[in-house]
């Protein structure tokens, strides 16, 4: 869960059992000054309600059983997401449930945490492009977990997705997710599974009219990061999906692998978050064909921050974005400008206000770039 400030109290079930429970909620409110972009005549406006959450978590005295409950109506599972957890031992943990904001992630500041805050509340745009190269975890509204933690440095995570609904048994245990992960004095290093990415992809990805092909591929995740240097933190991931084969149209599917790299450097009142990510060598080779190749991409995204005082701070995002096939005339490339400032704390209640411009493609004859000026206020408790 992403943090919280959050209150206690306890309280006593019908069966006598004392649990400590927190309880918090979240509200995020957001509007669009204006916006628009350079074809229409005219500037339009818009806002909501981009969350309204409750929730609550507690456990018994000796922490043995426990679960989280959370009531959001725009849910990503619905108005109500939540688990249940057993914990034996300290070495083994079992829950039924879920967590829309997942598991087991390994993508430091990279995807989530590049933008954080701003991004929940619409200031900024996260898009989850990273996700090719870094692990965003397990997600799934009745899954089965289990964390065994037979050693403070290692912990291995496993996940069987039990929740997508009628899913033959088979299919639900193909798309189980497995993680390996060691916590060192220097970082962490992790290795995931993923079964079944449920993709969808173009025999010709330059035509977009082509026949289209389920890939139904699994993928391995390989994370570093790098977090004993002072002031200093560094994500390396690799994003690499395992060749599955259609045999109705009698082609082989290998996804393009993700190479990324975060970077976050702080110190004093300065600092600046930068990350990028190259998709290559994919392609899709029919039987008794020439193989095509997938299209080449790349993201970069910086972003520089100064903080005025402990409630004031001013942040420019820049971003860039590119695809690129041989048979193309020109690369497909998009940017973005985007400088907002927070008021408040870093996870805590705070207003945001920006300005946003970007262009999905600018090598066309015509681009268009689109604007806004939106405002924002998220608060938790």
């Amino acid at each position: 869960m992403k943090k919280l400030i959050v209150f206690s109290v306890v309280f006593v079930l019908l069966a006598g059992s004392a649990f400590a429970v927190d309880l918090g909620g979240t509200v995020f409110g957001t509007v669009d000054v204006i916006k628009g972009d350079s074809e229409a005549d005219e500037v339009d406006a818009g806002g909501g309600m981009g969350r309204l959450r409750l929730e609550g978590a507690g456990e018994n005295d000796d922490g043995t059983f426990g679960g989280w409950l959370r009531f959001e109506p725009y849910g990503w599972f619905g108005p109500v997401a939540g688990l249940a957890w057993w914990k034996p031992v300290d070495a083994f943990k079992l829950s039924i449930g879920g967590n829309p904001d997942s598991h087991w992630g390994k993508d430091g500041v990279t995807r989530w945490g590049f933008f954080q805050m701003a991004g929940d509340v619409g200031i900024a745009s996260e898009g989850w492009a990273f996700s090719h190269s870094f692990y965003g975890g397990f997600y799934n509204n009745a899954g089965l977990m289990l964390d065994i933690t037979p050693v403070d440095i290692l912990g291995i995570y496993i996940g069987v997705p039990f929740g997508n609904g009628g899913l033959a048994g088979k299919n639900v245990y193909s798309k189980f997710n497995a993680q390996v992960a060691a916590n060192l004095d220097f970082g962490t290093i992790a290795l995931t599974y993923v079964g079944d990415m449920n993709d969808t992809v173009s025999i010709d990805d330059s035509d977009p009219d082509d026949v289209k092909i389920g890939a139904n591929f699994a993928k391995l995740y390989l994370y570093f990061g790098l977090t004993s240097i002072e002031n200093l933190s560094i994500d390396v991931g690799v994003g690499f999906g395992l060749p599955v084969k259609d045999d109705d149209l009698k082609v082989t599917y290998m996804d393009n692998m993700g190479i990324g790299l975060g970077v976050k450097f702080a110190t004093g009142s300065f600092g600046i978050k930068l990350r990028t990510q190259f998709l290559v060598a994919g392609n899709i080779d029919p039987d008794g064909g020439d193989k095509i190749d997938l299209p080449f991409g790349l993201n970069l995204d910086l972003l520089p921050f100064f903080a005025v005082n402990d409630n004031l701070c001013i942040f420019v995002s820049l971003g860039l974005a590119m695809q690129n096939h041989e048979n193309w005339d020109d690369p497909v490339v998009g940017f973005h400008v985007n400088p907002y400032v927070q008021i408040g704390s870093e996870y805590g209640p705070s207003f945001f206000a920006g300005f946003r411009m970007d262009c999905d493609d600018v090598s066309v004859d015509d681009p268009v770039i689109n604007f806004k000026i939106p405002i924002a206020i998220g608060v938790s408790f």
